[in-house]
């Protein structure tokens, strides 16, 4: 601790080769007030140098340094001796000339008020020649002082820099915080007055006071204080740093929490679609019931099947709300894509033209160059380019017919997906004219066809079984299929 303080002051201290982006120099010269920690930052320095060269812990943060040193030269305190008809200013010009012979990079130098103990304009000038002389050999200084001609000596000396340590002009009381780059004013005549010196000895100080000395001064005090501000306004900044990122992190996070709940809500639509898709499964299953059980009428299954129809239409309106919630991009009615329309697949992002309209269940095929593409009409949006169409009411229709029942169903030469389609307005017909079983003709080819039917046919809630027709039926080329 420093000055009976109830806390510990952190030094922290760079000197380094002087170069052209500003790094600092090797020769540090301390101003500041009397009792203001300039000698208490000075034996800091040096102990740390010789523990560390001693091989002892160093009281200094993680990842200091400490340069390698031949020897350390001490000039502190007062040195006079009557037995070597030394003087104070003797003492310090001998301790002077042994700097002086020492300098070179691998040597310390420490000096408590250099250059003091006779007359300031001399002192100060045989205190810069050694200034000079350590900085050129690029010796390790720490050197205090209250000289105004070594505090101006920044500028024209490379290798050297300033250093004081924070003064408060309120209480007129040091701070024992160093400030590096920044001369300190000495402030005697305001430490005197805290200390009780007459009034009338101050008043007629200060009138005696040259005024560049003033000029000085209060220009040393004006720097000092525009460096505390910066610093203050540098730690405010870094504080707001600190809680812009903080509160970008919470965005951050209420973002994702966001995502989170919009991907439950979109599999909470999935599984209610699929719950209102088993109704319409149920309600089919009805209609096949009461069409083998009694003799149904025309009217009747008029009714059963715009019950039927009006429950796709609520899975077809649910599955496009969940679409929406994917891409916030206005969709297509059904009766707005038209063969020759250019349209954007969503899912795909590319665009294409459509060749066939939309079927009862909304698929629809679309061809990009040779490209074939089969999607629904939810996962579509109208080109950029594309002209638009006017709307038409959309409506569903079922004709039972009169024709006689299909007994077989024809699907060579079709797609995947328009074979099965027809497939299922086939099945739907037998159903409702009542017959047991339909033979499906696929054709045998490379199998691709007849795959898709088998495994269409084995989920189909209208089928029981299914077989490949026999000798006389087609052979492999038909699949039979047996109706509940």
């Amino acid at each position: 601790r420093t000055g009976g303080l109830d806390e510990v002051i952190p030094l922290d201290l760079t000197l380094g080769d002087a170069g052209a982006d500003g790094t600092p120099g090797r020769v540090l010269l301390v101003s500041g007030p009397n009792m203001g920690g300039k000698t208490v930052l000075l034996k800091t320095a040096g102990l740390c140098a010789l523990l560390a060269h001693a091989a002892l812990p160093v009281p200094c943060a993680e990842g200091s340094t400490v340069p390698e040193l031949e020897q350390v030269v001490v000039d502190l305190g007062d040195e006079q001796s009557l037995d070597r008809g030394l003087s104070t200013f003797a003492a310090h010009l001998a301790a002077m000339a042994d700097m002086a012979r020492a300098a070179g990079p691998r040597t310390l130098v420490l000096a408590d008020e250099v250059g003091a103990g006779t007359d300031p304009d001399e002192g100060g000038a045989l205190a810069r020649s050694l200034v000079e002389h350590l900085a050129a050999a690029g010796t390790w200084a720490v050197l205090t002082t209250h000289l105004g001609a070594l505090k101006r000596l920044v500028p024209e000396v490379p290798g050297v820099v300033n250093g004081s340590l924070e003064f408060d002009p309120g209480t007129l009381r040091s701070r024992f915080r160093f400030v590096p780059g920044v001369p300190g004013a000495s402030h005697a005549l305001e430490v005197a007055e805290r200390l009780g010196f007459p009034s009338e000895l101050l008043a007629r100080a200060r009138a005696l006071t040259p005024e560049s000395t003033r000029a000085l001064e209060r220009l040393t005090q004006e720097l000092a204080a525009a460096t505390e501000r910066a610093r203050t306004e540098a730690s405010a900044l870094t504080l707001a740093r600190a809680e812009a990122q903080s509160q970008a992190a919470a965005h951050h996070d209420a973002t994702e929490h966001a995502r989170r709940e919009l991907a439950e809500a979109r599999r909470s639509l999935t599984r209610e679609s699929e719950a209102l898709l088993a109704r319409s499964r149920e309600l089919w299953q009805v209609v096949q019931k009461e069409a083998r059980r009694r003799d149904t009428t025309r009217e009747d299954a008029q009714r059963l099947k715009r019950d039927v129809e009006q429950t796709t239409r609520e899975v077809e309106t649910l599955a496009a709300g969940s679409d929406d919630s994917r891409a916030a991009v206005p969709g297509l009615m059904a009766a707005e894509v038209v063969p020759g329309l250019r349209v954007r697949a969503l899912d795909l992002g590319l665009e294409a033209e459509v060749s066939s309209a939309p079927d009862d269940e909304g698929r629809v095929q679309l061809k990009r160059g040779t490209w074939t593409i089969q999607t629904h009409v939810n996962r579509l949006a109208r080109a950029a380019d594309a002209a638009p169409i006017a709307p038409r009411p959309a409506s569903t229709s079922w004709s039972v017919g009169d024709g006689p029942p299909p007994l077989e169903v024809d699907l060579r030469g079709m797609e995947a997906d328009e074979a099965l389609g027809a497939l299922d307005a086939g099945l739907d017909r037998a159903v409702m004219a009542g017959l047991g079983e339909v033979r499906v003709i696929h054709g045998i080819g490379r199998g691709v066809l007849r795959g898709a039917v088998e495994k269409h046919l084995r989920r189909h809630p209208q089928v029981a079984e299914q077989r490949l027709g026999q000798i006389g039926e087609g052979g492999r080329g038909v699949t039979v299929a047996r109706l509940r």
